[in-house]
């Protein structure tokens, strides 16, 4: 019998940590390089140029090199072969100059090319670092290369759990769940999550908080206590962006929205905004990804990717109504708790959306899932309920169990 991690106290959890420490150790990952110190270090300062990267990139041949074939790839289009480092770098531009170099330095740390899943896992992460760089030019400027690392290497963890834990992790990754599920069914069956295993990663690397925070927090939803400290944004995009299912191999139908009724509340900006972001986070997807050759499987069709995740961030309540299999889901029932209104309404075989309601019958949030993988937890939190309405959640879930049989 294994002590969960939904279990562990906290002297368990500081047991874990040292586990998960001498574990990360003990399969030989490489700690905090020379380079990731230096990249650090001229991110940090702000003022770096061309110049001072060059100097630091040129030290590392695996990293100038990646960079000189980024800039030679058909996104950059460059007439004749760019072979000057220098003149690679001016043409990333500094901001990508910045997040590539770190990026890169640090997935390489826990990257295994030699591993199809790690690989798809890759390229889902470019992803999301583009996709976090974009929102967060929207929500908080200053910060956009640290929320490329931040996109990039919350998952980072995921390609490592199957070596750590073995067939029961990999049970839960045969079910192909979304970012929110896959992480409740680690936390309620396994003894660490593969945000435990990001942790250990950090603390290796000593990244500072600004990075290290939002990555870590990813999966925890940001309180409304308004802060406006960057590290504060930067925890809400990285939020969104893992709840974002951005597996390429979805159907538009597989791909439902997330809580598109709260994304904006939670990123505040318009969801007009969000769909620009997620546009640009195209186009730089196709910048970047010929710099995690190898290590990240291509996405096929990044814009095809881009359209579902679009669906899910900005997808709204009342397009979903008129839109959805053609006509308007069926209204199945309403749960009453105190003042809590849910309504829940199935959108196909197995697949249900839950209205959190006003008293006026209006919808506040929302949280699609299917009925066989329904978690209390994921839905309450999508929902931003507080822990004491589990209970009628779970009465929804027995309600809709008994219907189903």
């Amino acid at each position: 019998m294994i002590d969960v991690r939904a279990n562990l106290t906290p002297e368990g959890i500081r047991r874990l940590e040292k586990d998960l420490d001498a574990r990360v150790a003990a399969i030989g990952l490489p700690g905090r390089s020379d380079l990731i110190a230096k990249i650090l270090e001229l991110n940090e300062g702000r003022s770096a140029g061309f110049v001072d990267y060059s100097r630091v990139i040129r030290t590392d041949a695996g990293l100038a090199g990646r960079l000189l074939k980024t800039v030679n790839s058909a996104f950059y289009a460059q007439r004749a072969p760019v072979t000057n480092l220098d003149r690679a770098c001016v043409l990333l531009g500094l901001e990508r100059l910045k997040a590539f170099s770190l990026g890169y330095s640090l997935s390489q740390a826990t990257a295994d090319p030699a591993d199809a899943h790690s690989r798809a896992i890759w390229g889902e992460s470019v992803f999301r670092g583009c996709l976090a760089s974009e929102l967060a030019r929207e929500v908080c400027p200053i910060a956009t290369i640290e929320a490329f690392v931040v996109g990039l290497m919350m998952d980072a963890g995921i390609g490592l759990m199957p070596k750590l834990i073995g067939d029961p992790y990999r049970a839960i990754q045969e079910a192909a769940l979304p970012p929110a599920e896959l992480f409740e069914q680690e936390f309620t069956r396994l003894p660490f999550t593969h945000v435990d295993l990001v942790r250990a990663f950090m603390r290796q690397w000593r990244l500072p908080p600004l990075l290290a925070g939002p990555i870590e927090r990813h999966h925890a939803a940001p309180d409304d206590s308004g802060q406006a400290s960057n590290e504060s944004k930067l925890h809400r995009v990285a939020y969104v962006v893992g709840q974002t299912d951005c597996r390429p191999t979805l159907s538009p139908e597989e791909a439902p929205p997330v809580m598109p009724s709260r994304v904006s509340a939670i990123l505040g900006i318009s969801q007009d905004r969000i769909a620009n972001a997620i546009s640009r986070a195209t186009t730089e997807y196709r910048a970047a990804i010929d710099l995690f050759a190898g290590v990240a499987a291509k996405i096929p069709s990044p814009d095809a990717l881009a359209a579902r995740v679009r669906r899910q961030l900005t997808h709204t309540i009342e397009e979903m109504l008129e839109n959805g299999g053609g006509c308007p889901p069926t209204v199945i029932e309403r749960f009453l708790r105190g003042d809590t209104l849910l309504e829940v309404r199935q959108l196909g075989a197995g697949s249900w959306i839950a209205y959190l309601c006003d008293e006026q019958g209006g919808y506040l949030a929302q949280v699609t899932f299917q009925l066989r993988h329904a978690n209390v937890r994921s839905i309450r939190e999508s929902l931003g309920l507080a822990a004491d309405e589990d209970v009628l959640i779970q009465q929804v879930l027995d309600r809709l169990q008994k219907k189903a049989a």
